[in-house]
């Protein structure tokens, strides 16, 4: 965490709307991203990104600064995101129907950092084949590079619970690359 955001953190905690605009601008791309590897719908995870930042101004000054503030946005935004995605239960048969059809175009829109490949849509269709909680698990370790004990907070789990699940996930992803004729190998952790 810089200095500044430091700074923009200390003013939002006694309510200065200004210096929380700053620190939306600084994250809004991060949560959008996040809220939509978990809904799959661009329309529910603006709202879902929106409602992030309403919960996170009005818990500003429950934030101590024990994690990174991004860490707890993120943990923010994986339970409203979950929690939509239970809302709706007519969202997840819509989302089967649609999904591999538009992963691609979502993601090339979301994150265009990343190159787009034939693996890479092909990891990206094998994702939607994990439970949503450990797909999360693995964007996160991923594509967003957050150890296992920030994934842990924002996941609401142990580290070693994170861990197990993330290397469950990555033999099954494994397994199923090792089945096709694509295949990309994974870079442990230690």
């Amino acid at each position: 965490m810089d200095k500044q955001e430091q700074i923009y953190i200390a003013q939002s905690q006694k309510g200065d709307l200004k210096a929380f605009e700053k620190l939306i601008n600084l994250h809004k791309a991060r949560v959008f991203t996040l809220a939509m590897r978990i809904l799959q719908q661009r329309e529910e995870a603006e709202e879902a990104a929106q409602d992030v930042f309403i919960q996170a101004f009005k818990s500003m000054k429950q934030f101590q600064g024990k994690a990174k503030f991004s860490t707890w946005l993120y943990k923010i935004c994986y339970h409203i995101s979950v929690d939509r995605l239970k809302a709706d239960e007519n969202r997840k048969k819509k989302h089967e129907n649609v999904a591999i059809e538009t992963q691609n175009s979502y993601m090339k829109a979301i994150d265009e950092n990343i190159v787009q490949t034939e693996q890479q849509a092909f990891v990206q269709k094998l994702l939607l084949l994990l439970p949503e909680e450990e797909r999360f698990i693995v964007s996160l370790f991923y594509f967003d590079e957050l150890s296992l004990k920030e994934i842990a907070s924002v996941v609401g789990i142990t580290e070693n619970n994170a861990k197990v699940k993330l290397h469950r996930s990555r033999n099954f992803l494994q397994k199923q690359l090792e089945n096709s004729s694509q295949f990309i190998k994974f870079d442990y952790y230690e």
